[in-house]
């Protein structure tokens, strides 16, 4: 449950993004890719207000990819949280690049590799057949990657 000052910050945090997009009409009519980017920071901030526990729990309850990396992770016999708190870090990093030079093949080809070595291989093709993992495979279409190479 959010206090009135923590719901205070998120909302101005969450107005800035709409301010740089043109508003929240033009930010739901961008292309997913784009509302993703657009709420790395916002996102980001909520972690930063909340601290990691409470970020969790309000991640779990409002971020369906949080969530479903989660359950994916738990079902394997791990800590659901945790990975999915290490996984929310490595997708709002690429998210922060996105549309920079960071961005390249290359870049892709090492985050999948970072995704796998944390996973493992076996709960990282799991991982990656599943809707959690969209961004990753949405990334790739637009880079000109493979999506399953790597």
């Amino acid at each position: 449950q959010l206090t009135e000052e923590e719901f205070r910050r998120l909302a101005e945090s969450r107005n800035t993004v709409y301010e740089m997009v043109g508003g929240r009409s033009a930010l739901d009519q961008s292309p997913p890719m784009v509302r993703r980017a657009s709420a790395a920071p916002v996102t980001a901030e909520t972690r930063a207000i909340l601290g990691d526990e409470r970020f969790v729990e309000f991640q779990l309850e409002n971020d369906a990819t949080f969530a479903g990396v989660s359950r994916l992770v738990e079902e394997a016999g791990m800590d659901g949280n945790t990975m999915a708190l290490s996984m929310w870090e490595i997708e709002n990093r690429m998210m922060q690049n996105l549309g920079t030079a960071s961005m390249t093949s290359a870049e892709i080809v090492r985050v999948k590799a970072e995704i796998e070595n944390l996973m493992g291989s076996e709960m990282f093709e799991a991982y990656y057949r599943s809707g959690p993992s969209s961004w990753l495979r949405q990334i790739e279409l637009e880079f000109g990657e493979v999506p399953g190479s790597g």
